[in-house]
């Protein structure tokens, strides 16, 4: 399923209006509109960050979709492991680290210096 039908089936599955989701991302109803039929490739990483909550979309869903196979091609042995690795976890697991993603990509620097403290500590943790 590309993006853009997730998108719109996911918002339909969960009542919601073009209108509501607009409002709660804080976007005109015509970007939701051209979001949900494919006009819009590129979106902010805080409309991304949103839109998941929202619409409870894992965030690398909207990174590694049928709509962008040319950059799932292009990916290392490496990140092709990781995204198998992802698929494997559980929903809760996956929802951890769309937790991490979303920390990671936040452009607020205090909050992404504590994440990585705790994921420091966490690491140790397990290599003891």
């Amino acid at each position: 399923m590309t993006l853009c039908n997730k998108l719109k089936s996911q918002r339909k599955m969960l009542g919601l209006t073009i209108t509501e989701v607009a409002e709660r991302v804080g976007v005109a109803k015509s970007t939701v509109h051209k979001w949900e039929n494919g006009n819009i490739k590129n979106m902010g990483c805080d409309k991304i960050k949103l839109l998941s909550q929202i619409l409870n979309i894992p965030i690398l869903d909207f990174i590694f979709t049928e709509d962008n196979n040319k950059v799932v091609n292009e990916l290392s042995e490496y990140e092709n492991k990781m995204i198998c690795d992802y698929k494997k976890l559980s929903l809760k697991s996956q929802e951890t680290v769309d937790m991490v993603f979303t920390v990671l990509l936040s452009s607020d620097d205090e909050l992404m210096n504590k994440a990585r403290n705790v994921l420091y500590d966490i690491t140790e943790v397990l290599n003891e």
